[in-house]
């Protein structure tokens, strides 16, 4: 050993018992940066890190497009932030139905902060207003060639 160091090879037994946090491993303390007293951080909840947005003006065959596309993605909130991250990276952007006399509605859903931005940035930038990005939403979430 150099310079007198005691060295003891790790065995299977010894990580057995840092696994299951009998003994501290020098190792762990280093992936975090930080010392490993004190509690773990602790994840916020999905209330924490959602806010309630009713939007007044949406057709209504968009919120039935949303509720189908919400079996696959888990939540229409989350289908809704999957399609803004979408259509905010795309340079082509999907072409939109001509104004029709759709039924409209209203919808509260449950968002990220930066879903509830993109929305209303798409509508400011790209479309004409908040009717025209939810129907983009929908077309982005039927590509399939992205």
């Amino acid at each position: 050993m150099a310079s007198g160091e005691d060295h003891i090879p790790a065995t299977a037994h010894s990580r057995s018992m840092v696994k299951s946090g009998l003994m501290s491993d020098s190792h762990q303390a280093g992936k975090r940066g930080g010392s490993a007293v004190g509690p773990p951080r602790r994840r916020k909840s999905a209330e924490e890190l959602t806010v309630a947005k009713r939007y007044t003006s949406i057709p209504a065959s968009v919120v039935k497009e949303i509720r189908k596309a919400s079996k696959m993605y888990g939540s229409q909130g989350r289908a809704l932030q999957v399609a803004t991250e979408i259509l905010i990276r795309m340079r082509k952007r999907p072409l939109l139905p001509p104004e029709s006399n759709s039924v409209i509605t209203q919808m509260t859903y449950k968002l990220v902060p930066r879903t509830v931005e993109l929305i209303d940035e798409l509508a400011d930038t790209v479309y004409e207003n908040r009717q025209q990005v939810f129907f983009a939403c929908v077309e982005a979430l039927k590509m399939t060639d992205i």
